[in-house]
């Protein structure tokens, strides 16, 4: 049956209104996913380019039931200019201008709940992060604080600020990655100033280049020396990876970062002792079996021989 003229031009019309209708919502689809994807790459170029660093982030609370005192030669060290070094898990890492020391500051992120957290999770999940958020709240308030109060000379910590100070402190000019230039209140932001050290591995090849194996033997000696001390006050790190957590300090192993240790009453019970001596230790085992066999083997001894000493 043929259709009137008047009636195929309405019946056209509609097919190109329809037509044209779902041609402006595909070009609206993908000009909206061209800006989300034009900005997810902007973002991603912004924190490569800064680290994920900002004044923001580093805004820390500080602990109100803490007062600190702090000694004339910090604020000295405190008075020139940090440009940005290293990052953590924990910390941002900036190196003064003479490049004698570093100050850390924390990573707000690290320690709060994710943003995405509010949206619908699973049970597990959410109970998971939350534990997870609250030991890294626990190795805030007792990582850096330990290590400066028991053992400075071996950490290189020269001063922990995680509370109010009697006097008040500087303000530090800090050159962020991206060549940006802050000045940061340090009365209102939690830090730690350190010594420099160098990397663990290479420093143990250049002190074995020096010295041979007798040097590679002292420097073990220490770094054994290290954990067992911190046995001997019942601190345990939670943190393994010794290739980033401990360094080279005037020729001799440190505690290059403490932020997870913490204190641990049932430390001596002897499965937990082991546990705790093997794990301080494996991985430097393993390196030095792929690079110095017969110092793994005295490793190994150092560490036998220090099973069931506890605080002696």
């Amino acid at each position: 049956m043929m259709i009137p003229k008047e009636e195929s031009i309405v019946v056209g019309k509609h097919f190109l209104f329809r037509r044209n209708c779902k041609t402006s919502l595909q070009s609206e689809f993908y000009n909206s996913l061209f800006i989300l994807v034009f900005a997810g790459v902007l973002s991603w170029l912004a924190f490569v380019r800064t680290d994920g660093f900002s004044p923001g982030i580093i805004a820390v609370p500080i602990r109100s039931e803490i007062l600190e005192t702090i000694d004339p030669s910090i604020e000295k060290i405190l008075a020139q200019p940090y440009r940005y070094l290293s990052k953590g898990r924990q910390t941002f890492v900036f190196e003064s201008l003479d490049g004698k020391t570093v100050i850390k500051f924390f990573n707000r992120k690290h320690m709060e709940m994710p943003w995405y957290s509010v949206l619908p999770q699973p049970k597990k999940w959410r109970a998971f992060e939350l534990n997870k958020r609250t030991r890294r709240q626990q190795y805030y308030s007792q990582g850096y604080s330990t290590a400066f109060k028991e053992f400075k000379e071996q950490t290189g910590l020269l001063y922990v600020h995680q509370g109010s100070c009697k006097t008040n402190l500087p303000f530090l000019k800090i050159i962020d990655k991206a060549s940006r230039s802050f000045t940061i209140d340090l009365n209102q932001i939690p830090f730690v100033l350190q010594k420099k050290g160098e990397a663990f591995y290479p420093g143990l090849e250049a002190i074995y280049h020096r010295q041979g194996k007798e040097g590679l033997y002292q420097a073990i000696d220490v770094f054994v020396d290290i954990v067992r001390s911190q046995i001997a006050k019942k601190i345990a790190n939670e943190d393994k990876n010794v290739e980033d957590n401990i360094g080279i300090l005037e020729g001799k192993p440190f505690s290059l970062d403490p932020g997870r240790w913490h204190y641990v009453e049932d430390l001596w019970d002897s499965s937990r002792l082991e546990k705790e001596w093997r794990s301080g230790t494996c991985r430097f085992r393993e390196w030095l079996e792929n690079h110095y066999p017969e110092a793994a083997l005295y490793l190994e001894t150092q560490v036998e021989n220090n099973l069931g000493i506890k605080g002696k």
